[in-house]
């Protein structure tokens, strides 16, 4: 069958117990993926449980490729440049997604392009819940009236989880990929540029599942010297955006 949703996975020295759970999340999806991992670099052991993963693959649902360590914003970029579906969504590579997910979120889509909105470009995030196997926190995706309204509000602080999100592939025609000189608040840039165009559609689903571990990426702003860019980072989009700014200590992992 065509596949209807291209998931893009970076993955930079992932679990490999993680990356297998949110590959193989994807693969049991109710409606036809294509999934695009790209490997930022890690060492041969990561490629191979990629490639293990791959080669079980007999309808060539799963794409793969590797690059010189480039950060989440190139990887996400090379994924992309591999998508072929028009709608596109993004996963971490230590997240899961249910199974009805993005037949969830492509239908949602789809009941509403008869509707007009700001742009006339859909793109939905949903809820979310954090904590793997028992969530421990629940996130509602709400609904904003116009995309100045999203705006504004997303000035005072990033509350979408991009991992939710499904985007319809003409919106990178107009806002292009993620910014690769952001190395920690890449997902809020990206966020940021497309709500300046487009309002969401907020889908009431929790369909996807946040993995609070010490190794995620959230964890390296204990190294005073990452915190050190993710300030720069946000100082840039309080220019640029006009956001709120501020840059936190993660808390201690759930789960």
């Amino acid at each position: 069958m065509t596949p209807v949703v291209s998931v893009l996975i970076p993955t930079y020295q992932q679990d490999p117990a993680y990356l297998v759970a949110a590959i193989q999340s994807v693969r049991l999806q109710t409606i036809p993926v294509e999934v695009c991992v790209c490997d930022d670099g890690s060492d041969p052991s990561q490629e191979d449980v990629i490639r293990e993963v791959w080669q079980e693959d007999g309808d060539g649902t799963i794409k793969y490729t590797w690059q010189p360590n480039g950060g989440v914003a190139s990887t996400l970029n090379a994924c992309l440049e591999m998508a072929t579906c028009d709608w596109i969504a993004w996963l971490p590579s230590d997240d899961l997604y249910t199974a009805d997910h993005l037949q969830v979120m492509v239908e949602a889509l789809q009941q509403q392009r008869t509707v007009p909105m700001a742009s006339g470009v859909p793109i939905a995030y949903s809820s979310y819940e954090e904590g793997i196997p028992i969530p421990q926190a629940r996130w509602p995706a709400a609904q904003f009236p116009s995309s100045e309204k999203l705006f504004e509000a997303l000035q005072r602080g990033c509350f979408i989880n991009a991992a939710t999100i499904v985007w319809h592939r003409s919106v990178f025609d107009k806002i292009g990929g993620w910014d690769i000189r952001l190395s920690h608040a890449q997902d809020y840039g990206h966020i940021l540029a497309c709500a300046e165009r487009f309002n969401f559609l907020a889908v009431n689903h929790y369909g996807v599942r946040r993995r609070v571990h010490h190794k995620q990426m959230l964890q390296t702003l204990r190294d005073p010297a990452e915190r050190v860019k993710k300030e720069a980072e946000m100082a840039y989009l309080k220019e640029r955006y006009g956001v709120a700014g501020g840059v936190w200590v993660p808390e201690e992992p759930k789960a």
